[in-house]
């Protein structure tokens, strides 16, 4: 689970987390649990995999 992993970080620097993250959750098959208010690293998560909570 990834609690704003980007948080803080430059656009450049998000961007790149997330392509890294990608590639190994591509080559490895892992899970992951991502909770973000940017929209970057959510795309982790692919079409229907993304649960959004209002409050």
């Amino acid at each position: 689970m990834l609690d704003e992993p980007s948080e803080g970080l430059d656009i450049v620097t998000e961007t790149r987390l997330a392509r890294r993250l990608d590639t190994w959750l591509r080559e490895t098959g892992t899970g992951l649990v991502v909770v973000s208010h940017r929209r970057a690293l959510l795309a982790l998560g692919g079409e229907g995999r993304i649960i959004e909570l209002r409050a």
